[in-house]
């Protein structure tokens, strides 16, 4: 959860899925806050992390993305994957292809998979998800 995340936990991930409900054209509050906390001590110390984002809108979820890119440009990290976007109440569908898009992301930095968990009501219940290291932090800026 967002709320639980720290500055540590940031720099010692190989790989970030963020995930938002969009509340009011915005990311939720919580995301926010997680930004506000970390930026300054992992600006400089996460430079070409591998990162992507989801959105659960009612409307279009483009306010939410954009305001998540905006932010996520001054820490310089480097989108891995196309941002998904659920508009309306999710299906299983959409279950199905927010957990593989954490699958591939996992996959794509050399983990094990990441099991992604929504709401019921399909807001996000766990809006940041922390991609454990399996190789050390330094491979993150191999190409």
């Amino acid at each position: 959860r967002a709320q639980d995340t720290t500055v540590d936990d940031l720099l010692h991930c190989n790989a970030i899925a963020i995930g938002s409900p969009e509340y009011f054209g915005t990311m939720a509050g919580m995301i926010k806050d997680f930004f506000d906390r970390t930026y300054a001590s992992a600006q400089d110390k996460t430079i070409g992390l591998p990162f992507v984002c989801f959105v659960c809108a009612g409307n279009d979820g483009r306010g939410a993305l954009t305001q998540m890119e905006r932010i996520i440009a001054g820490y310089k990290w480097r989108q891995a994957l196309e941002h998904q976007r659920i508009v309306g109440p999710p299906t299983d569908e959409d279950f199905i292809r927010i957990e593989e898009l954490g699958h591939t992301m996992a996959a794509g930095v050399g983990m094990d998979p990441v099991l992604v968990v929504v709401h019921g009501d399909g807001a996000p219940s766990l809006t940041l998800y922390r991609l454990q290291a399996a190789t050390p932090k330094e491979h993150r800026h191999a190409q």
